[in-house]
């Protein structure tokens, strides 16, 4: 019997740190995303997750593909370099209960469905 991993997610995914940056949790591996509502009515949010790759999509709590949308999160080091180590996965929840919660899956894609592309316009820009 495997182990479930379970994640809460709020609509706000960043956490302060002492430092006065934002701290995001990656996600690498298949996971389940339990996102919670703390108003006292219904809701629906976009939530935005950081990713090691693009090898990993969401589907609802009835194995169903959700609307999402992926693109780089791009930093700049110390020396002014831009830097692509990550993936932003972003999806809009369905309505949230008051107080209630909804479970969304981080799954490993299927590559034989491509549903998006990524064209480049410089070879040094290359993910």
């Amino acid at each position: 019997m495997s182990r479930e991993l379970w994640r809460m997610v709020s609509y706000q995914t960043e956490i302060p740190s002492n430092n006065k940056t934002l701290i995001r949790e990656v996600y690498s591996s298949p996971s389940t995303l339990l996102v919670f509502n703390s108003l006292p009515r219904t809701i629906s949010r976009i939530v935005c997750i950081l990713l090691e790759n693009d090898e990993l999509t969401v589907q609802n709590s009835k194995n169903e593909d959700v609307a999402q949308q992926i693109h780089p999160n791009i930093e700049i080091d110390g020396n002014g370099k831009l830097a692509v180590n990550k993936i932003e996965l972003c999806f809009k929840t369905a309505p949230i209960p008051p107080l209630g919660t909804i479970t969304y899956k981080l799954i490993k894609k299927d590559n034989k469905k491509s549903k998006a592309s990524v064209a480049v316009s410089n070879e040094e820009d290359k993910l």
